[in-house]
């Protein structure tokens, strides 16, 4: 849920929504925007949170074929960790964008609580 005033939100968990100015998400996309930042964050690179994010970076120069597998374990368990209102249904790669040195995530998630399901493309680098 997306909304504007912060005095209409029924839930305890929300965050101001990514680039933007005075929006708000709840619930799914809270969670989708959590998930965001941990896929996108080199773990350690948050100094007062060193345990934020993810080790996938390391594997940027390795053959996206073996790459992949390693990607998404990395991905799930990390989540896994760092969202606990999140189960992960899904990661698929775009491999066409692979051969451009950007690798992109579809993840597939749903919350623990309702079973609200929605997915997310995140660009997990860019070599160019």
């Amino acid at each position: 849920m997306i909304v504007k005033d912060i005095y209409k939100l029924n839930t305890p968990n929300w965050q101001h929504k990514l680039n933007t100015v005075g929006e708000i998400v709840s619930e799914l996309e809270d969670v989708g925007q959590c998930i965001e930042a941990i896929c996108t964050t080199q773990k350690g690179s948050v100094v007062h949170n060193p345990d934020l994010g993810t080790n996938v970076f390391d594997l940027q120069d390795e053959p996206i074929i073996t790459a992949q597998p390693k990607i998404r374990k990395i991905l799930i368990d990390d989540i896994a960790s760092q969202e606990p209102r999140a189960e992960i249904n899904d990661i698929q790669f775009n491999t066409e964008e692979s051969q451009h040195g950007k690798l992109i995530a579809r993840i597939k998630y749903s919350l623990k609580t309702t079973g609200e399901s929605a997915q997310k493309d995140i660009a997990l680098w860019q070599t160019n």
